[in-house]
């Protein structure tokens, strides 16, 4: 194969993932190569069926519109909060299920998310809506003496949803 012959089948490829496939062969069949050559005795270190991983895209952020019409859908105070500080604030939803009450630091504006991804502790900071939506629900939420912000109408903690 003439290396015109080469770039005709690089550009070819459609996208990156093809293209690792294709230096992957092409690895693979070079050391081939030299074995029957006589020029290397080793073994081939490139696997066939061994495929380069390929990093994702990122998810695609959501427009203004559809978080408003998606908060239009969202019924009563607990379920607003919850998902402006998932919205919001970076939160996963095991962090927000195992919040309570002395995290919170209103003053600032933070809150302490104890064993996060990763069993690591951090801050979050509050931004002005997630904040309003959290206080709006802590004005209702009933007297308990559960100290998770989150309860079930049973005034449960909220499990892992």
């Amino acid at each position: 194969m003439c290396s015109l012959d080469l770039i005709d089948i690089r550009f070819l490829a459609h996208d990156d993932e093809d293209l690792a496939v294709l230096d992957d062969e092409i690895g693979r069949q070079f050391y081939h190569y030299l074995r029957d050559e006589g020029v290397l005795d080793i073994v081939n270190p490139v696997r066939k069926n061994h495929a380069l991983k390929m990093s994702r895209p990122l998810p695609r952020h959501l427009k203004d519109e559809k978080v408003e019409s998606f908060f239009q859908a969202v019924k009563g105070q607990r379920d607003r909060a919850m998902f402006m500080l998932m919205l919001r604030c970076g939160r996963r939803v095991e962090e927000v299920a195992q919040l309570t009450l002395n995290v919170l630091d209103f003053k600032h504006r933070k809150v302490l998310i104890e064993d996060g991804k990763g069993a690591k502790d951090r801050v979050v900071y509050l931004s002005h809506d997630a904040h309003q939506a959290l206080m709006a629900y802590l004005r209702v939420r009933p007297p308990c003496r559960s100290r998770s912000i989150f309860l079930v109408q049973r005034y449960c903690r909220v499990s892992n949803l």
